[in-house]
């Protein structure tokens, strides 16, 4: 009587007809080690005995990831670390991360964002850019707070990309509402002052 399950390893599908093999591994092969339920990577044999190269470092066994090296000994990131005691990140530029230095600001002089396009930052970048690439800036919202009566919003929010750029609109709010409601928020509307 043949096995109601699959020969292979983990895998709890059915057998199919006079098969010892489910559907999915019906054209897989069997390692060719006895007691064995893997399947066969290469040279009739599975990972586990033998189908893999092992890597060529001295006393290492472990299967090969890039060229004849396994991932401990493979050709490691050629990127060097920030400088910044305690910093894990990649270097951008001066040998530190954009955090502690590194990289490119914006070319406005008032402004330390970083660089994004052209030498400028996403909120100084030339109109025209923008333009060109139908690209345009995520909406972002600055809500007022109590002590402030000005809200900006991003007038086509949830609209795709047109060929006209985006508008911002400004809305002066009266000094009985110190927050926007969430519908103003996500539908972002011209309303009355």
């Amino acid at each position: 009587m043949l096995p109601l399950k699959c020969y292979f390893k983990g895998c709890p599908r059915p057998t199919t007809g006079d098969s010892i093999k489910c559907k999915f591994h019906n054209l897989r092969s069997i390692c060719l080690v006895e007691d064995c339920r893997n399947q066969v990577f290469a040279r009739n044999l599975c990972v586990r005995h033998g189908g893999k190269k092992t890597c060529c470092h001295d006393d290492c066994n472990e299967n090969v990831r890039i060229g004849d090296l396994c991932g401990k000994h493979g050709a490691g990131t050629t990127r060097k670390p920030c400088i910044e005691p305690g910093c894990g990140k990649f270097a951008q530029s001066k040998k530190r991360c954009s955090a502690h230095g590194g990289g490119q600001r914006c070319k406005l002089d008032t402004c330390t964002a970083h660089a994004r396009k052209g030498g400028y930052c996403t909120r100084h970048t030339p109109r025209q850019w923008w333009e060109e690439s139908n690209v345009y800036p995520k909406p972002s919202f600055m809500l007022a707070d109590r002590r402030s009566r000005v809200s900006v919003s991003f007038a086509s929010a949830s609209s795709p990309p047109q060929k006209q750029p985006p508008q911002w609109k400004v809305h002066v709010l009266p000094s009985s509402q110190n927050k926007l409601s969430l519908a103003t928020i996500l539908n972002p509307t011209v309303y009355e002052v």
